[in-house]
């Protein structure tokens, strides 16, 4: 019993198979004859419309799947996309009964017209026609064409780094036709819009936005118009290395520049808080000009903070080391100060504004020379009040260094 069930089963098996196998029917001759009939007649050197004055709307999409060589110092943007581009050729049209309902076919891009898509802002050395080699070319029985091609454009674009490296950029992607006016072919942008994958992330860049725009521009010499559309592409520096490599130093740089400036005028410990900051901000200096170029198109703002920085503790150390050693070693021939600038620091308002005024016991002046030998010998010069008048006027120019400092410090990071 068990065998007779499997040998029908067999029986069964065998009968459908050969049934769809004859089935099946061989499409190859079906499909050469549609398109031998559909090519005939076509001539791709006019455009795919029966009323010469019926305009060809070509809508187009891009799906960019990675964005790379993107140059500062260039001034030029670089994708990856595929260009998707659809419309309407009334040449190829059939009645898809008579082709055994098929209802689409592949066509190759020198077969049929293809609307002329330029990418008029690309770089001089990339300019090209773009969609030169499709990918696929698909038509309908309706006549609606779908060419999807890939290509690599590299274009203009204006970096202007004053906020970097929190510096974001928009780059424009213009692309029009070069051989229709805008009665004859017009680019519009896909109802799908324009989307950014990436395939390949880009480590230094990220899309932010993408928006479009189509509009008509007319031409100089003949008043003519051709449409254009345009892709605008928003991309945003990444800042998650720029913290470590960046920010932390100068954050560690204007710290110590901060502290110097609570050491006491001319003592060693300050020269030294200062030579660190400043060795830190001119590594950041170089690091920063090497990666974006000396030729770029504005000030970066973190090369603002870091100049202003090294300039005002450059001048502090000059003021409060370097000149006032000089004083101390000429304190014999030191002239005296113009008598409006003398009494100006002898002040008592401004001796407590900036912390001038001297404590009970020692002067002013023996704290700044710090030795008893220093001391004495300061106290048998016949410049002694000169001499304190200058130790006054560093110090007040120091308090004064320190509050702009400060100043610049909320200004810049604010």
């Amino acid at each position: 019993m068990m065998s007779r069930i499997v040998n029908f089963s067999y029986i069964l098996l065998v009968i459908f198979v050969n049934y769809e196998l004859s089935s099946c029917k061989d499409e190859r001759p079906t499909l050469k004859k549609l398109r031998d009939d559909v090519l005939a007649n076509y001539d791709r050197e006019f455009r795919p419309v029966k009323n010469h004055n019926s305009t060809v709307n070509v809508t187009l999409s891009i799906l960019i799947y990675s964005i790379e060589r993107v140059s500062v110092t260039t001034q030029t943007f670089g994708l990856d996309a595929f260009f998707i581009m659809q419309w309407k050729d009334e040449y190829l049209v059939w009645d898809k009964t008579k082709y055994d309902n098929i209802d689409m076919i592949k066509l190759e891009a020198h077969e049929i017209w293809m609307p002329d898509l330029y990418n008029s802002n690309m770089a001089p050395e990339a300019h090209e026609t773009l969609g030169g080699e499709s990918l696929m070319i698909h038509v309908n029985s309706s006549g609606d064409v779908l060419a999807v091609f890939a290509s690599t454009l590299v274009v203009g674009c204006v970096f202007n780094l004053k906020d970097y490296p929190f510096d974001q950029h928009t780059c424009t992607l213009v692309f029009t036709s070069y051989s229709y006016w805008f009665d004859e072919l017009q680019f519009l942008p896909s109802s799908g819009g324009y989307s950014y994958g990436p395939f390949f992330d880009n480590p230094e860049w990220e899309v932010t936005k993408i928006r479009e725009k189509d509009e008509p521009f007319q031409a100089f010499w003949n008043k003519k118009v051709r449409s254009f559309l345009k892709v605008f592409i928003t991309i945003k520096r990444r800042t998650d290395m720029h913290e470590y490599c960046i920010f932390l130093p100068y954050l560690a740089a204007s710290i110590l520049g901060l502290a110097m400036f609570t050491i006491p005028v001319g003592h060693n410990v300050r020269l030294v808080f200062g030579g660190i900051s400043l060795f830190i901000l001119m590594n950041l200096l170089v690091i920063i000009g090497y990666e974006v170029g000396f030729h770029s198109i504005g000030v970066p703002y973190a090369i603002r903070c870091i100049s202003i920085n090294m300039v005002i503790l450059i001048v502090s150390i000059i003021i409060s080391n370097i000149t006032y050693q000089i004083i101390i070693n000429s304190m014999f021939t030191c002239p005296p100060l113009p008598s409006v600038l003398a009494n100006f620091l002898s002040n008592p308002w401004i001796g407590k504004l900036f912390c001038l005024s001297a404590p009970s016991g020692p002067t002013l002046v023996d704290e700044e020379l710090g030795e008893e030998e220093d001391s004495q010998r300061f106290n048998q010069a016949p410049s002694k009040a000169s001499s304190r008048e200058y130790v006054l006027l560093i110090k007040l120019v120091d308090r004064c260094l320190f509050v702009f400092y400060v100043v610049l410090l909320i200004f810049y990071h604010s």
